[in-house]
C-alpha cells in the first residue's frame, strides 16, 4: 500500500462491510434497525467496521455500542476523497 494509505486492519471475527439507508429514508430509524439486526445475529461476538473519519453515521455506531480503536489520516487522502481519514470501530460481544 501506499505510504499515504489510510487502510486499516480488521480485527479477527464478524466484519460489517456496509450499511447503507437511502438518503430519502435517512433519520427514520432504518438505519438503526439494520445495525440491532447484525448486532443480534453475531451474538456474543464483537463485530468490528471501518469508515470515513467524518461519517456522520459514527453517531449511530457510538449508541450501538461501537468505540473508536484507531484512525488513520492523511493529507493526500483527505485531497483525493473529501474525508480527513478513516476509523475502525469495534463493537465488543
Amino acid at each position: 500500500l501506499p505510504r499515504h494509505s489510510v487502510e486499516l486492519t480488521m480485527p479477527p471475527g464478524p466484519k460489517l462491510l456496509e450499511l447503507q439507508t437511502h438518503p430519502r429514508h435517512r433519520g427514520h430509524g432504518i438505519g438503526t434497525s439494520l445495525l440491532q439486526y447484525v448486532i443480534d445475529a453475531v451474538g456474543e461476538q464483537s463485530v468490528s467496521l471501518t469508515t470515513r473519519s467524518d461519517n456522520p453515521a459514527r453517531r449511530l455506531y457510538g449508541r450501538s455500542g461501537f468505540t473508536v480503536i484507531a484512525e488513520k489520516r492523511h493529507p493526500a487522502f483527505e485531497k483525493r476523497t473529501g474525508s480527513p481519514g478513516r476509523i475502525l470501530m469495534v463493537r465488543p460481544g
